[in-house]
């Protein structure tokens, strides 16, 4: 079953700012990757399963459902 990025940050006990400086990424990045609101590229998703030494596909990337209905839309619409 695949684990979620908060849950594995916090198991970690470091904060988002934290695990963003040591990615080599901007805060919102962070949060939008466990917002679900967007998804890593792969060699963030390969960074990502070596930081919390985990295999990839322990990671809950996918976006939820509200999110795809969302990115769905924007696409649509920015083909209009």
């Amino acid at each position: 079953m695949a684990t979620p990025l908060r849950t594995l940050r916090e198991r970690l006990g470091i904060s988002q700012g934290q695990m963003a400086t040591d990615l080599g990424v901007v805060l919102s990045t962070i949060q939008g990757w466990e917002k679900k609101k967007n998804r890593p590229q792969k060699l963030y998703v390969a960074m990502l399963a070596e930081y919390f030494d985990v295999p990839p596909d322990e990671l809950d990337l996918k976006p939820n459902v509200v999110t795809q209905r969302y990115l769905r839309q924007q696409e649509a619409a920015a083909q209009s």
